[in-house]
């Protein structure tokens, strides 16, 4: 009989064949199968199943708050202090008379979601109790799955906002800035970071629809934005005889409506799904990494 262990927390998990199977499915860590079997396998599963196939079931404690306490703790409160001194420093450095347009970019809606994340992260270290182990076929406790979601969010989303905003709104005569790197790099880096090292929470296939809940939401509100004239501040680079009713260049609704609809389309349709399905990747790549 074949046995596979793994340390975690000073104990091993056991993984064992079917035989050694019980009526109630083994704690196991993500099951090592092929990508097209685990995207089947998920499909015809809850959103937050804890299913992971071949009666295992996933470790609840161990994915999303693993031992030891201290450190899972220790990084996750300077993961969340690191967000939120970044939310200061952009708030600060944005000219007062533009403060009123802050929370209606891309970048700031990833932000915010992301300290979300991170602070349901670092409850649930906190909170034993709400890791236990849910029966068979249940889903975990409430704050396990607002925590999933997030996460299931805030990643892929982290990953768009990167791509988005260095191959479309970058231009190389804009002089990089950390606060440019923090806000399109370093919140990524730190979110993926989290979920797949100090962490091992797997995404599963059906969450995506967070994800493109989230990017349908923004094209909606960049429509109603272009529409109600609500602008978008004054910018020392943009011309003040001009009125500006974009936020972004490329969805400009109002100038150039079949630009903006293919690009939002282009992201829906195609950009979310492969920067997902990236996430996803990583996600069960994550259960061979330890910190």
């Amino acid at each position: 009989m074949e046995i596979d262990t793994r340390e975690q927390g000073g104990q091993k998990h056991r993984q064992s064949d079917q035989s050694d199977y019980t009526d109630e499915p083994l704690v196991a860590f993500p099951s090592r199968t092929n990508c097209c079997a685990r995207l089947f396998h998920e499909a015809r599963r809850p959103l937050f199943s804890c299913d992971e196939g071949a009666d295992t079931a996933l470790n609840v404690e161990a994915s999303f708050a693993p031992q030891p306490i201290v450190k899972s703790l220790i990084l996750r409160l300077i993961f969340f202090l690191y967000l939120i001194s970044v939310m200061i420093q952009d708030i600060l450095q944005t000219p007062k008379h533009n403060r009123f347009i802050y929370m209606g970019y891309l970048t700031r809606w990833s932000l915010v979601i992301s300290i979300a994340y991170a602070l349901c992260a670092t409850i649930a270290t906190m909170w034993r109790a709400c890791l236990a182990q849910p029966n068979a076929g249940e889903s975990p406790r409430f704050w396990v799955r607002l925590t999933w979601a997030l996460y299931a969010i805030a990643a892929p989303l982290s990953v768009i906002v990167v791509l988005l905003f260095w191959t479309l709104d970058y231009t190389p005569d804009d002089d990089v800035t950390y606060r440019m790197v923090a806000n399109h790099g370093l919140t990524c880096a730190f979110v993926l970071f989290d979920g797949n090292v100090v962490a091992m929470i797997p995404l599963r296939l059906k969450q995506i629809i967070f994800t493109e809940l989230v990017a349908v939401a923004y094209v909606i509100w960049s429509v109603i934005h272009a529409f109600t004239g609500i602008g978008d501040g004054s910018w020392p680079e943009e011309d003040p005889e001009e009125e500006d009713f974009a936020l972004y260049d490329v969805l400009d609704w109002r100038e150039n409506p079949g630009k903006a609809t293919i690009v939002s389309l282009v992201v829906i349709i195609v950009v979310v799904p492969l920067i997902y399905l990236l996430c996803w990747s990583l996600s069960m790549w994550s259960k061979w990494c330890t910190f």
